[in-house]
């Protein structure tokens, strides 16, 4: 397998660097799509370990970029690069057209090189239904689902950047899909994980977090805001099931839901306060992080687990995993 390279876009994110790291350990060569020279040095130099099984091609815009390159002798894509954020100032211009075209003109290069194996990451966003309540309500989401908020709703500017981004998500998956069925060589599956939490696997610097690693850096820097979520997936299996799917058919056109369990920040600071006591005068009091009693929606793995045999990282360990390398940023980062 070490000769078969396969090609991880958005190689130095947050999850397509697990991805990346997760393929190597897997057996695969990697090429990593990355947004300029100085990224593609950076990144070489990290996993530098690999040798020549790791190389990088530069692509540097997500909509407009040229893949001619960057497919050479690739067997099969690992579509990660979708951007992330939550305050929009041009919802087209921000999220929705590097979400759609981004998708859409990676497909077309695989189709025009012979690449036909296609992973895409999705997002729960896609599947929630916003106005019922999202993840807050009595209800069991499936691949049937998909969020009914739409692409006029999006660009009109009326709705905030979240559900802007919901938007984006669903659009290039609905766009994915679409394109499977126009050219049914392709083999295409989405992965649609829940918040993306975990340890970097790549150097950042604690000011310039990726959103969701924030969020968790925030509970222990005075900046905690209130649960944006009760669902997590551990970037680790999250990476993982991405690669898995390569080589497992019974997951060609479907959608995988991705989900490692439910979480609070009340239970996150219960834990904190109990496994790392060291941090106890860091940490919120439970009041601000008053304990939700609802109970959040299900969402249904049975694809994850049964076809690509998924086990899940408890939050537990993902959230210490994640605060004990913040701490160990911060002591090489003097904060």
């Amino acid at each position: 397998m070490a000769s078969e390279r396969i090609l991880v876009t958005g190689a130095t994110g947050f999850l397509g660097s697990h991805v990346v790291v997760k393929a190597l350990e897997s057996g695969y060569s990697v090429r990593g799509t990355v947004r300029s020279p100085s990224k593609a040095q950076e990144v070489l130099t990290s996993w530098s370990s690999y040798g020549n099984r790791f190389d990088t091609a530069v692509v540097p815009d997500l909509v407009n970029g040229d893949y001619s390159e960057a497919l050479k002798g690739i067997s099969a894509v690992i579509h990660v690069a979708s951007p992330f954020v939550r305050s929009v100032d041009d919802p087209k211009k921000d999220l929705l057209d590097p979400a759609r075209q981004g998708t859409v003109k990676v497909l077309e290069a695989c189709l025009k090189h012979g690449v036909r194996r296609v992973i895409v990451t999705g997002s729960i966003a896609a599947v929630l239904d916003p106005t019922k309540g999202g993840l807050w309500r009595d209800y069991t989401y499936t691949a049937e689902d998909w969020n009914p908020l739409t692409y006029e709703q999006a660009v009109s500017g009326a709705l905030p950047g979240m559900a802007v981004y919901a938007v984006s998500k669903k659009i290039a998956e609905e766009a994915a899909f679409e394109f499977g069925r126009e050219h049914p060589e392709m083999r295409i599956t989405v992965m649609s994980p829940t918040m993306i939490y975990g340890p970097l696997v790549l150097p950042a610097d604690l000011s310039a977090l990726n959103t969701s690693s924030q969020d968790i850096y925030n509970l222990i820097n005075g900046k905690l805001e209130k649960t944006a979520s009760p669902a997590y997936a551990d970037v680790r299996d999250v990476a993982t099931l991405h690669v898995k799917a390569l080589k497992v058919d019974s997951v060609i056109g479907k959608r995988v839901l991705v989900n490692g369990g439910t979480y609070t920040f009340y239970e996150a600071v219960n834990i904190l306060r109990e496994k790392r006591p060291n941090l106890a005068h860091r940490l919120p009091s439970l009041d601000v992080v008053e304990e939700v009693r609802d109970a959040p929606a299900k969402v249904d793995v049975s694809i994850a687990e049964t076809e690509l045999g998924i086990k899940w990282m408890s939050f537990e360990q993902c959230l210490l995993d994640t605060i004990d390398e913040f701490i160990t940023m911060e002591t090489a980062q003097k904060i």
